[in-house]
């Protein structure tokens, strides 16, 4: 589509036109199309916005720009007045107040304005009319060559900000965050921190945090900074390399209300030692997907009696020992992606599991199974599976259901 028909659209709330060929958005392009209350223009090739080109949209509360050509915030912007989302994300905009995120323009937004995404390689600088968003609940920046980030960057709307991302930056040290009583998800991904880069007195006053993503920041230790979150309840270490998690990580989340830990591609080759023991019963879910493990030991994860939901897919995963996974609590468990063989005995040792994934794994469906559909039976179907056999063209519910009660040594 190079342009847009808006007889086409006439009495949509929603249009998505994403990922066409339109390169000019021209003044009566959205004629009678005042129902309309969300717009997505991303991915196509726009340049250009006619100064009233959204003025028979005015009540739009979402616009999705992003991944265009756009080189300067549309002056059309200043004809919405009830945007509540924007997204510019991927447009070669600059930082420059004057000719890039305008002052007038970014001021007209700012009493509506709760959630803002930009990001590209040409900005260099924080761009400060952001201050003019008093109302933001949601800022992210993704993609720039910014070094650094200067500490009044929030002043406009710290005090309402709920959620704030930062990743793909070139900023060698966490930004200053003090003020940000309100914050509640904190996302800073893809940055160069490193383990000495992320700064104790970026993170004082977030009293309100209870997420916190620090994933492929070239990390190689747990951050202490953990510890000065008191509400932090998710933390997701993703993508760092850590090979080994030490005791001195271990006794770092015993501080903390931590009850959700992500470490996926952390480049660990067995299941931690150290992520046992009583002592971390407020963890609820821990995710070791895509790393190295070829095993589960007996005494892996042992008594982490708290434990609702393990996922160890995506890993070269062979042995399951029989004595464990003796979790009261599971309730997911998922195997998907490895290179088992064979559903694991130690399965009968979760009391509680409702949901066993095991798709994309060359299960050999066998008689040797007899004693997995006789759990199955005796769970009253409160046991969900999923995963496909390598020996037949059956799921592995399908074979236990059709050819279990087949074989020599079953018994009813």
């Amino acid at each position: 589509m190079p342009r847009i028909d808006s007889a086409s659209f006439n009495g949509y709330h929603h249009l998505d036109l994403s990922n066409n060929f339109i390169g000019n958005v021209h003044q009566n392009d959205f004629h009678n199309l005042n129902q309309l209350k969300e717009l997505d223009l991303s991915g196509n090739y726009l340049s250009h916005i006619d100064r009233h080109a959204f003025s028979n949209i005015a009540n739009i509360s979402f616009l999705n720009l992003s991944t265009n050509s756009i080189a300067s915030l549309p002056d059309a912007l200043l004809d919405l007045h009830s945007l509540e989302t924007l997204d510019v994300t991927s447009n070669p905009i600059p930082d420059n107040p004057v000719t890039g995120f305008t002052d007038g323009v970014m001021r007209h937004l700012g009493t509506k304005l709760k959630e803002f995404h930009f990001g590209s390689d040409t900005i260099h600088t924080w761009p400060v009319s952001t201050n003019h968003l008093q109302a933001l609940e949601k800022l992210e920046l993704n993609g720039s060559l910014i070094y650094y980030i200067p500490p009044y960057f929030m002043d406009g709307f710290k005090s309402r900000l709920m959620s704030l991302t930062i990743r793909n930056t070139n900023l060698p040290t966490t930004p200053i965050m003090t003020g940000l009583r309100n914050l509640r998800e904190l996302h800073l991904d893809n940055n160069p921190f490193h383990n000495y880069g992320i700064l104790p007195n970026s993170f004082t006053g977030l009293d309100s945090l209870t997420t916190l993503s620090l994933r492929s920041d070239q990390l190689t230790e747990f951050p202490p900074i953990l510890e000065l979150l008191p509400q932090l309840t998710s933390v997701s270490l993703d993508g760092n390399s850590f090979y080994y998690i030490s005791d001195n990580a271990i006794t770092l989340i015993n501080r903390t209300r931590i009850s959700e830990l992500s470490l996926r591609n952390c480049h660990l080759d067995r299941v931690p030692g150290s992520l046992t023991g009583a002592s971390l019963r407020q963890l609820t879910s821990i995710d070791l997907s895509n790393n190295n493990i070829n095993s589960i030991e007996r005494y892996d994860l042992k008594d982490l009696v708290n434990l609702h939901k393990l996922s160890i897919a995506h890993n070269p995963l062979q042995y399951v020992s029989e004595e464990a996974l003796k979790f009261q609590s599971l309730t997911i468990l998922d195997l998907s992606d490895t290179k088992l063989k064979t559903i694991p005995r130690a399965v009968q040792n979760i009391p509680r599991l409702h949901d066993l994934l095991l798709t994309n794994n060359e299960i050999d469906c066998t008689c040797d199974l007899i004693w997995f559909e006789k759990l199955l039976k005796a769970r009253h179907g409160s046991l969900n599976v999923t995963g496909s056999c390598e020996t037949i063209y059956r799921t592995v519910v399908e074979y236990l259901n059709q050819f279990i009660p087949k074989c020599p040594d079953y018994v009813r």
